[in-house]
């Protein structure tokens, strides 16, 4: 996470997150900001999405999670775990569980008290509880083990 976070500041730093300034992110610059070249080739193609079409995402606020992660997973380099934060952090949906998250799933390990972490299957079944606020519910996982020692 920190080194995400730190990447992302020298990202902003460099662009001010324009997208005409990140699609002409130079490879030497997003090399010296930390981005892999697969990286770069992801955020400037997302970046491009944006110049030609700035509006091209403004009526997701109003799609399903289910339609939101369909159609932001058809951007190369954006996968299902990226389309839940989406909707977590800039949607701010309330009942969204990411079970792909290696965060929450050590952070259920550790509630649990469970061995070894479970399938997939049964991570859901265990955020279902939660519903319909799994959203707050993995806030608070992710916040107990940054508070918690490893």
């Amino acid at each position: 996470m920190a080194s995400a976070s730190a990447i992302f500041g020298r990202l902003e730093v460099a662009t001010d997150l324009d997208p005409a300034s990140v699609a002409a992110l130079a490879d030497e610059s997003a090399r010296a900001i930390g981005l892999s070249r697969q990286k770069t080739a992801y955020v400037r193609d997302l970046a491009r999405h944006f110049v030609d079409n700035p509006d091209l995402y403004g009526h997701l606020d109003q799609s399903s999670d289910e339609e939101v992660i369909a159609e932001l997973t058809i951007i190369k380099g954006i996968g299902v775990w990226t389309a839940q934060m989406f909707l977590m952090f800039t949607l701010r949906r309330l009942d969204v569980f990411a079970p792909d998250d290696i965060g929450l799933q050590r952070a259920m390990k550790q509630l649990y008290g469970w061995d070894s972490v479970p399938s997939r299957r049964e991570l859901e079944a265990a955020s279902d509880r939660w519903r319909p606020h799994r959203t707050v519910a993995s806030l608070h996982l992710w916040q107990s083990i940054e508070t918690t020692p490893a």
